[in-house]
């Protein structure tokens, strides 16, 4: 207690713990400083290691999906100025392993997180990791392992961006109710299924799919794996494909009310 003291004592105590407190700010404000100094340069270390290894990825391979995650996960502390030729390595990795499913959604999450969160990015052409995922949905068992990223994926192509072309959107649209149908796994007729549905209530301009009269004359180019030259138009949505699946006669019934 200070009741003994003097009141010049007291003075100066109270100017004591009062520069206490200015020194303990500035010691705060100096170690958050230092903390954001080092974690900068931590980040820099980080991206170089994960840019030199994406260079040259042959010498271990098994390491490419790992690295993909990473740069997913702090893509966001990246500038423009490393996006664009960050870009195109990765569109020379996912052509070199193609078949590589599970990198390529690493892939395809890491870009579009970096170009959400960089909005000069944002107006960027990035068809081609479009492109790939159309091409994993030919096969309906090879998203089966990899549902929750595919899912993550999905809503990167699709929700994060709502200016599409049409005929793209309905490239998929077809590409989805196939691979519902055809999938063996409730878990993956159920994913494509929302997709599905998912993508009708993003994008309107897709429900002539649904219609009776065909919107253009042509052929639809069901084994092309560009989405944009499909002609997907010329041919009607068939729903009756999820009939034979009862997981998804919720999601049919809601198709089938966007006619009305």
């Amino acid at each position: 207690t200070q009741s003994h003291l003097s009141k010049r004592n007291r003075k100066l105590a109270k100017e004591e713990k009062k520069e206490a407190r200015k020194k303990a700010i500035i010691d705060a404000q100096v170690t958050q400083k230092q903390h954001q100094k080092w974690a900068k340069e931590i980040r820099e270390h980080l991206f170089a290691i994960l840019f030199g290894f994406l260079k040259s990825p042959e010498k271990n391979v098994s390491l490419l999906s790992s690295c993909m995650s990473a740069i997913s996960k702090f893509c966001e502390f990246l500038g423009i100025e490393y996006f664009s030729d960050l870009t195109n390595c990765i569109k020379k990795i996912c052509k070199e392993y193609c078949d590589d499913v599970l990198l390529s959604l690493y892939c395809t999450c890491a870009v579009f997180t970096m170009s959400n969160r960089l909005e000069a990015a944002s107006s960027l052409d990035l068809k081609f990791f479009y492109d790939q995922f159309y091409a994993a949905l030919q096969d309906s068992k090879a998203l089966l392992p990899h549902l929750t990223l595919a899912q993550k994926t999905f809503a990167h192509l699709f929700k994060s961006r709502k200016i599409l072309p049409k005929e793209r959107v309905a490239s998929f649209a077809h590409r989805l109710a196939q691979a519902a149908s055809n999938c063996e796994k409730v878990e993956g007729s159920l994913f494509y299924s929302e997709c599905l549905l998912d993508l009708f209530t993003h994008y309107p301009s897709i429900k002539p799919l649904l219609q009776d009269e065909q919107v253009n004359n042509g052929a639809y180019l069901e084994s092309c794996n560009d989405p944009d030259i499909c002609r997907p138009f010329c041919r009607k949505l068939d729903l009756t494909l999820f009939k034979k699946r009862p997981e998804c006669s919720v999601i049919f019934r809601k198709l089938s009310g966007l006619l009305n």
